[in-house]
């Protein structure tokens, strides 16, 4: 303890037995990216200053963090940001926490030579949330023109936020509403929609179901409520030939494929997550 302040390791261990809710490892490392958001260095960084320690107001902004994590409160809210593809992205209440499977999305956009041949693609983010994707593709290519729309206007007063601070919101057109509220065509459709049935939802982790938006995760009966509305809307929006991706939930992609295929949309294709689960797809409107 240094001038009557915890250093961080004594800070972060207090914190870690408290968050009873994760294993011991991972209490640790959830303890350790609090107090690096709270003193402003990397996690690995931490301990390289033994003696570093939190001074009064770093301590109230920890303990109030972990007071916050306690009631079962994600990370990412408490820190009010996460990293999504190298980038610090803001996040809140608003939207759901992006996610590594959503970065493998926007990987598998990126690899579609069919979207990238163009000078000036036309894109458009279904469900932006955060608007990490439309951020992304737009960061990634600033010759595409992405629309990102949602039916929270929350959510994109968000997205818009943090196309501002990443220093592409003149590239972005924000809009509130669903497919109807847009024109076309677009060379490409992406979309992270709401995919979880409905009865499981109450099913999900008390991080997850008590605080991120259910409008963002409730995919009716079956899960693809939305899903079958965006393959009914989207080809009359896309370009002939032009694709679109989906993340789905685990188990769902044959379905999907199915429902995309009765929409008039072919060349149909899943690709699997990191872990090997089916969780992206893709079709293609007919030329």
């Amino acid at each position: 303890m240094v001038d009557g302040h915890p250093t961080v390791r004594e800070a972060v261990a207090r914190a870690a037995t408290r968050l009873q809710q994760y294993d011991t490892p991972e209490a640790q490392r959830v303890a350790e990216l609090l107090a690096s958001h709270v003193v402003g260095l990397p996690r690995l960084e931490l301990y390289a200053n033994p003696g570093l320690s939190l001074n009064e107001a770093g301590e109230d902004v920890f303990q109030n963090g972990v007071e916050r994590l306690v009631a079962g409160e994600p990370l990412q809210y408490v820190t009010a940001e996460t990293e999504f593809r190298g980038h610090r992205i803001m996040c809140d209440r608003r939207a759901l926490i992006p996610r590594p499977e959503t970065e493998e999305l926007v990987e598998a956009v990126l690899d579609d030579e069919h979207v990238w041949s163009k000078p000036s693609p036309e894109i458009l983010d279904i469900g932006t949330g955060s608007g990490c994707i439309a951020i992304s593709l737009a960061l990634a290519y600033p010759t595409a023109r992405v629309t990102a729309i949602d039916v929270s206007s929350d959510a994109l007063v968000l997205a818009a936020a943090n196309a501002s601070r990443l220093g592409c919101a003149d590239r972005i057109e924000f809009i509130v509403g669903d497919l109807q509220a847009t024109d076309g065509p677009f060379d490409l459709m992406v979309s992270n929609p709401p995919y979880i049935p409905a009865a499981e939802v109450a099913q999900l982790d008390p991080h997850i179901r008590e605080h991120e938006p259910r409008v963002a995760l409730d995919g009716g009966t079956d899960g693809l409520r939305v899903i079958e509305t965006i393959a009914a809307s989207a080809p009359e929006r896309l370009a002939p030939g032009a694709p679109i991706h989906l993340e789905i939930g685990d188990g769902q992609a044959a379905r999907v494929m199915e429902c995309l295929q009765r929409n008039g949309f072919g060349k149909l294709s899943s690709r699997n997550d990191l872990c090997g689960r089916e969780r992206m797809v893709r079709g293609e409107r007919a030329p």
